[in-house]
């Protein structure tokens, strides 16, 4: 990756580790999310929850590697175009389409199957993210869902829905504040 690349995330990490204005993940769940990307050579991959563009651009690094794309769709304008602004200081515009958008009515503007889906946006949509984005997930591909620990009350319908749908093999990893990984075994 491109030196700006490495400056770009460094400057948003130094964010997190003073506050976290803007609701990043942590290196470990962006550990996660670069492992599963290049394990399975993931090409196509949707995150839900841009915010200022910190988690796109971890995935990024990984979708170098596997010569993917990533689309990621945010609805707040300044955290849209944050985002707009490090992906380019970072050089992987060519790597990442923003949406602008509510995940829910925006998701069909991107036509097409997907291999990974990232959720980290609006807690109490989690399910609905899920039930329209499950049909549009490659079997063998995997969601990831995150603060599932630390707002569970909040997403406990999606983690029950996901848990009891017998397309998925699912698991609640205790890494960042809790992430759901749920593999899709058959459609």
């Amino acid at each position: 990756m491109h030196t700006s690349y490495h400056t770009t995330v460094s400057s948003l990490e130094s964010l997190v580790n003073t506050g976290n204005p803007y609701w990043n993940i942590d290196t470990d769940t962006a550990k996660l999310l670069q492992d599963t990307i290049i394990q399975h050579t993931y090409t196509r991959i949707l995150e839900i929850g841009t915010s200022n563009g910190l988690s796109a651009l971890y995935m990024a690094a990984a979708v170098a590697e596997t010569d993917g794309h990533i689309y990621t769709v945010e609805s707040h304008t300044e955290r849209f175009n944050l985002a707009q602004r490090h992906i380019a200081q970072a050089h992987v515009s060519h790597l990442i389409t923003q949406i602008k958008g509510h995940a829910p009515e925006v998701l069909d503007t991107v036509d097409g199957m997907f291999d990974m889906i990232f959720i980290d946006a609006t807690s109490v949509e989690y399910s609905l993210y899920v039930t329209a984005l499950t049909s549009r997930l490659r079997t063998g591909g995997t969601i990831i869902a995150d603060n599932v620990i630390s707002h569970q009350e909040k997403v406990q319908d999606c983690i029950d829905l996901i848990t009891n749908d017998t397309r998925f093999q699912t698991h609640i990893a205790h890494i960042g504040k809790g992430v759901l990984i749920a593999k899709k075994l058959h459609s």
